[in-house]
C-alpha cells in the first residue's frame, strides 16, 4: 500500500482472497470525494504505488513478454495513461521512489552504469542522471528512498539515499545519498555492516537464503534528516540502526 503525502488519496494492490492469490490489478481511493477507482492489470502485475502529490500512480507490470517489467503511468486527474516498455533507448524504472509529480529509480538501459535518474511525470519527460556507479558489477543504491520528498522546493534542491550489501570485494556496501539536480554529487552517511554469509536476516531462518534477504532495504524519514535500516552484523539476528544524515553537505 502507498499514500499520498497529505494522505489523502491511497493505492494498493488487489489481490483474490484464497490459494490462488492472484494479482487482479491496483486500487485506489480519494477521500475528498470518497471515490474508489480500479485499474485492472494489463500484463503479468507486480505492484502500484501513488505518488507523493496524489495525482500520479505508477505501476509495475509486464506488458509485452520480454524484458522484465515495464512501467503505466496514470494521470488520477486527467485518466492520462504513458506505458513505458523496458527496450533498449528507452528502459523503463526499476526500483524507485516519488516526489511530488517526479519519481527516482533505476533506468534499465541507461548507458552509463547502473544509472539513477529522475522522470518528470507531467509532461512525462526523462530528467538528468542523479547518480552512477563506478562499473556494471557494483550496484551502490538498490533501494531508492525519498520519502523526504517537500511540497514546493524544486526537485534540484532536494536528495533521495540509497543502500545496498554487495559480495564484490571492492564494493563499498554504504548507505549514500545524492542530489536530484544532475551534478552526480552523493554522500556517503554509513556503513552498511551486513554480511551476505551471516545466517541473520535470512527469511527462511535456515542460514541459505538468498542475499535478497539480507540486503539492506532502507529509508529515511519525512524530515530527511534519519535514516533506518537492518543489518545482520555478521551474527544471527536483525538489528535495526538509525543514522543522522548531514543533508546540508549535499
Amino acid at each position: 500500500m502507498s499514500s499520498s503525502n497529505d494522505d489523502l488519496v491511497h493505492a494498493a494492490t488487489l489481490r483474490v482472497k484464497g490459494t490462488t492469490s492472484t494479482f487482479l490489478g491496483c486500487a485506489v481511493y480519494l477521500e475528498r470525494t470518497g471515490t474508489l477507482l480500479y485499474y485492472p492489470k494489463a500484463g503479468d502485475f507486480d505492484e502500484c504505488q501513488i505518488d507523493k502529490s496524489g495525482q500520479f500512480l505508477i505501476i509495475f507490470e509486464q506488458l509485452d513478454g520480454k524484458n522484465g517489467m515495464d512501467n503505466r503511468i496514470i494521470d488520477l486527474a486527467s485518466g492520462d495513461e504513458e506505458r513505458v516498455l523496458n527496450v533498449p533507448g528507452a528502459g523503463s524504472l526499476g526500483h524507485h521512489d516519488s516526489g511530488f509529480g517526479y519519481v527516482v529509480g533505476h533506468d534499465h538501459y541507461n548507458q552509463l552504469p547502473n544509472a539513477t535518474l529522475t522522470w518528470n511525470l507531467s509532461p512525462f519527460t526523462r530528467g538528468p542522471v542523479d547518480h552512477i556507479d563506478y562499473n556494471w558489477e557494483l550496484v551502490q543504491a538498490q533501494h531508492i528512498s525519498h520519502t523526504n520528498a517537500q511540497p514546493g522546493i524544486p526537485r534540484e534542491q532536494q536528495y533521495a539515499c540509497g543502500s545496498n550489501a554487495d559480495r564484490r570485494k571492492y564494493a563499498q556496501n554504504e548507505i549514500l545519498c545524492f542530489r536530484l539536480d544532475g551534478s552526480l554529487t552523493q554522500l556517503v552517511v554509513a556503513p552498511v555492516m551486513s554480511d551476505l554469509d551471516a545466517r541473520g536476516g535470512d527469511a527462511n531462518a535456515t542460514g541459505a537464503g538468498g542475499d535478497y534477504d539480507k540486503s539492506p532495504k532502507g529509508n529515511l524519514d519525512v524530515t530527511g534528516r534519519y535514516f533506518i535500516w537492518t543489518t545482520n552484523l555478521g551474527g544471527n539476528r536483525l538489528d535495526a540502526f538509525i543514522v543522522k544524515v548531514p543533508g546540508q553537505l549535499l
